[in-house]
This record gives structure tokens, C-alpha cells and sequence, in this order.
């Protein structure tokens, strides 16, 4: 189940590409997120990895892509993989993000997956939201 998401932010793309590619600090905008750690050494990039803990349930997490600004890619395996894709482009004096989550649920997952897609793309957006919120207070602070 593939959700896509665009949103302008009012900041670099290098602050946003930043502030998504630092994992550990999601719980700061993602609300689903109760911990986040980065598991592998600095710096942050390739090849990084993190565990996260969204909805109670822990993921393993790397940064597969990391094309500073441009492009980021994050693979989490958990009780369900997800691959997350983030581009980062500048315009109208700030950046356009757009984000493509790719949900693979197996087994009995993929029949409440398909059915509360409208549900996760509902939170996919208030999370964006949030992100776009905290970046932009940090970029005027």
C-alpha cells in the first residue's frame, strides 16, 4: 500500500533533509514515535541505523539513500516493512517535500492495511504537518 504526500515548508531544504534524515528525533513531531534511537555510530548517513518505536511496536531502521539535500530513503522492518521516500526541492523560497510511503503488511495485515489506508494517510499528513511545524520554528529561532 503505497501513501504520497507533498508539502511546502518554510526552510531550506537543507534544514528539512537534516532534520528527517536525524531519526532520533521524530518523537520531537511524529506522535506516533515513543523512542528513537540512532544505534549506529556518527555521522549520520548511509548506511545509518536507528530503532524506533512507533504505536508500541519497535523497527529496525537505515537510511538506504542519503543524497544531501535531494533525496532520502528509510527501510524499517518491523512487524510490517516499510520503505520511505523523501525529496527535497527548493521553491517559492522555502522547500516542497514530497514523501512516498510504501506499506508491504503480510499475511491478514494486508486486508486492514487496505482498509484503513484513508486512516494512515490521515495520520501520514498530520505527522508532515507536525514536521513541517518544527522546522520551521527552528529555522526562525
Amino acid at each position: 500500500m503505497r501513501v504520497a504526500v507533498e508539502q511546502q515548508i518554510e526552510c531550506s531544504p537543507e534544514a528539512a533533509f537534516d532534520l528527517m534524515a536525524d531519526a532520533s528525533g521524530e518523537p520531537e513531531w511524529n506522535s506516533n514515535v515513543s523512542r528513537a534511537e540512532l544505534r549506529s555510530g556518527e555521522p549520520i548517513g548511509a548506511g545509518a541505523e536507528f530503532v524506533i518505536v512507533n504505536r508500541g511496536e519497535e523497527y529496525d531502521v537505515t537510511i538506504t539513500t542519503y543524497d544531501r539535500p535531494v533525496s532520502l530513503e528509510f527501510r524499517a522492518a518491523g512487524s510490517i516493512e516499510l520503505v520511505i521516500r523523501y525529496a527535497f526541492e527548493p521553491r517559492d523560497g522555502g522547500t516542497h517535500m514530497t514523501a512516498a510511503y510504501d506499506f508491504r503488511p503480510r499475511g491478514p495485515l494486508k486486508v486492514v492495511f487496505a482498509v484503513m489506508k484513508p486512516v494512515i494517510a490521515r495520520s501520514v499528513r498530520t505527522q508532515l504537518a507536525s514536521f513541517k511545524a518544527l522546522c520551521e520554528r527552528r529555522t526562525r529561532a
